[in-house]
């Protein structure tokens, strides 16, 4: 699929330069073009694939995983062991996945620059994680409230957030990253920042999912994918998502919003690119129920 869109009171409403390229599953009331701004859809086609209508709610993520990243947020996954634990001092940090995970971990503010780490490392901060263009990662979790990844990083790294993550531009996290935000409790509606934000000319090879235990209105989105950016992988998100980027794999969403000059359009994607053609069978998914696990990536 290119696309699994819940059930919604609304039809799917395209404007402007949007590009749905690959087999969609949406709700029975459809797809039609409309305009926003004034700029009405501009394609012949709706869909360039076969167009399936449900009444039912996306393939639901893994429960296991859900119990997996809760304890890893919530610290119930903390080593007892003072082994386990390392400090940041060394600027080459490197350890191998054949054993246990090492962790660093502060109740304040990590900053992570001019080092490199690699392998099974875990970095954990009960405030925020600031990652640096000079820091260098490769396979490394990070878990924090907050998660920050500064201008032209580039690495591969999986990020694990209870409130926000904020790439800025021309970042580059290769496959196979991801970005996850699962907050403990409901958000507020009026929180614009319980998200992940993916800023102009940045890319995520791997997956981008946010997550939420009660189901509920999304009055901000919750994944941005801006202007110019791009995800190719897998987009699940239990809430609202805004598309203005590309999207080179598959998205599964409760609802699309969209922002534009003041106002928000519920089940709207304008300018935004979903195509699920020419994806590397490489590529592993978001652990969605009832599907097998996939080899992401051989690791030393």
């Amino acid at each position: 699929l290119a696309l699994y869109l819940d059930r919604a009171k609304t039809p799917l409403i395209l404007g402007g330069t949007t590009l749905i390229r690959g087999n969609v599953i949406i709700p029975n009331q459809g797809v039609k073009p409309s305009s926003i701004s004034g700029l009405f859809y501009t394609r012949p086609e709706l869909v360039y694939g076969a167009v399936s209508t449900s009444a039912f709610k996306k393939p639901p993520f893994s429960l296991e995983k859900r119990k997996y990243l809760k304890g890893l947020l919530y610290n119930s996954l903390l080593p007892l062991k003072q082994a386990s634990y390392i400090s940041l001092s060394d600027r080459v940090i490197k350890h191998s996945f054949k054993e246990e995970p090492i962790w660093h971990y502060s109740t304040d503010l990590i900053e992570l620059d001019n080092i490199f780490l690699q392998g099974h490392i875990i970095i954990k901060s009960d405030k925020l994680i600031r990652v640096s263009a000079f820091a260098k990662m490769e396979n490394v979790l990070l878990i924090a409230p907050r998660i920050e990844i500064e201008e032209g990083f580039a690495g591969q790294l999986q990020a694990i957030a209870s409130h926000s993550i904020m790439v800025a531009e021309n970042v580059n996290l290769s496959y196979p990253s991801s970005l996850t935000v699962y907050p403990k409790t409901t958000i507020n509606p009026k929180d614009e920042l319980s998200n992940i934000f993916l800023s102009q000319n940045s890319l995520v090879e791997g997956s981008v999912v946010f997550l939420e235990d009660e189901e509920g209105k999304a009055f901000n989105p919750n994944i941005i994918i801006s202007q110019e950016a791009s995800v190719r992988g897998d987009i699940y998100c239990e809430r609202g998502l805004e598309l203005k980027g590309v999207v080179k794999g598959t998205v599964y969403t409760q609802e699309f919003l969209t922002k534009e000059r003041g106002s928000i359009y519920r089940n709207h994607i304008f300018n935004g690119i979903i195509d699920n053609q020419n994806v590397p069978k490489s590529f592993a998914g978001v652990p969605i129920s009832n599907i097998k696990n996939e080899v992401a990536l051989w690791v030393n």
